[in-house]
């Protein structure tokens, strides 16, 4: 009778035994999980800036305009403005493009790796950081080489707050596929934002160099230089063209001429004014060209110099002679979304605004003709 009452209460007993054990096996195995190291994840956000440009809307900006000089217009001259600020906008897309193919595939704290270009071709990137050059010390600079590390396709330093990035590139080593009538052409981009681009909110410095002219088009440009200052919906821009070759009515002229402007645009209403002046590119000063080399000004100088004995004519009497229209060579021009509107009076009130060009000095010829940007790695 003793015996099968302590059955159950050894039963009992060792349930308890049981599950004491269970509890400390459990409590040991997370005790040691515990008194593993713990490993530290370091999060690194991508570098590659996201913005580098300011876009300038139609008015002033179309990169697909082509035309000739034969029939002398004033609205073919003034619209090739539009052309020379669209083939520095369609150098954006260059650097979009690639910085988009780049941004895909990065990885924070990664700073050597390759990618396919548009052309598929490989690009091979080098991001260095903390970077001293000669001159400045900057948060980030970065190389990119076409297939080889033997062809240098671009080279860009950058900072961060306040942001400001200097870019130099190759168009035909960092997309083959594009620009090919330009082989040798190299181009320098300087954008900043917030106070390193004071006065303004955001501003730029686009210049190209090395463009092709062929002979068959002798008002084609070797060089470009663009500036542009942002502020709100308005735009500054001071810009020229140095044009080698070309003539307009006297064709035994020789040494090339600047296309030299300076512009304001809204870019709410996408409309602009433009100053005009086509100086020789051999002139070594930017005093005076608004009165001296004008649009008006320079065409009647070459229509007296092929018809010497019409001095005694009036300004519409000398145009005639050469069919050309007068009302579209006055200054300022005016421009909408399709390009030139008309010119010296506004076509409307909301022009108002774009016709102060106070503060604008435009670039001097010879330093647009000379202009230089070189492409290469530093000595050490």
């Amino acid at each position: 009778m003793l015996a099968n009452q302590t059955i159950p209460k050894l039963n009992k007993m060792a349930g308890k035994i049981y599950q004491a054990i269970f509890i400390s096996i459990i409590t040991l195995i997370i005790s040691c999980d515990s008194l593993e190291p713990e490993v530290e994840t370091i999060e690194h956000e991508k570098v590659i800036p996201q913005e580098t440009f300011i876009r300038v809307p139609s008015s002033l900006n179309e990169p697909t305009y082509f035309s000739n000089l034969k029939n002398i217009k004033g609205d073919i001259i003034y619209n090739y403005i539009r052309q020379y600020i669209g083939y520095a906008d369609f150098t954006a897309e260059f650097i979009e493009k690639a910085y988009e193919r780049i941004y895909t595939i990065e990885r924070g704290g990664i700073f050597e790796f390759s990618y396919t270009g548009l052309d598929g071709k490989t690009k091979h990137i080098n991001i260095h950081e903390n970077y001293v050059d000669s001159v400045s010390s900057w948060d980030y600079y970065m190389e990119i080489y076409n297939e080889t590390f033997a062809d240098l396709a671009l080279r860009t330093w950058w900072n961060t707050a306040p942001f400001e990035q200097i870019i130099y590139f190759k168009p035909s080593s960092l997309n083959s596929d594009k620009m090919k009538e330009h082989p040798d052409a190299l181009v320098e981009i300087n954008y900043k934002t917030g106070d390193a681009a004071g006065p303004y909110e955001k501003s730029m410095f686009v210049a190209l160099t090395g463009l092709t002219t062929p002979p068959e088009i002798p008002f084609d440009p070797d060089n470009i230089m663009i500036s542009i200052g942002q502020y709100g919906n308005t735009l500054d821009i001071r810009g020229a063209s140095n044009n080698p070759d070309v003539t307009l009515l006297n064709h035994h002229f020789r040494g090339g001429r600047n296309w030299s402007f300076v512009a304001k645009v809204n870019t709410a209403e996408n409309i602009a004014a433009v100053k005009l002046a086509l100086p020789p590119s051999e002139v070594e000063t930017s005093e005076n060209l608004f009165t001296d080399y004008l649009l008006k000004k320079v065409l009647l100088d070459e229509i007296l110099e092929l018809y010497p004995g019409s001095t005694n004519l009036s300004e519409d009497e000398l145009l005639n002679l050469v069919n050309i229209d007068g009302s579209k060579i006055q200054s300022p021009a005016f421009f909408n979304q399709s390009g030139f509107v008309s010119s010296g009076d506004a076509p409307s009130a909301s022009y108002s605004g774009l016709t102060d060009f106070e503060g604008l000095t435009p670039y001097i010829p010879t330093f647009v003709r000379d202009y230089e940007i070189k492409l290469e790695v530093d000595e050490k």
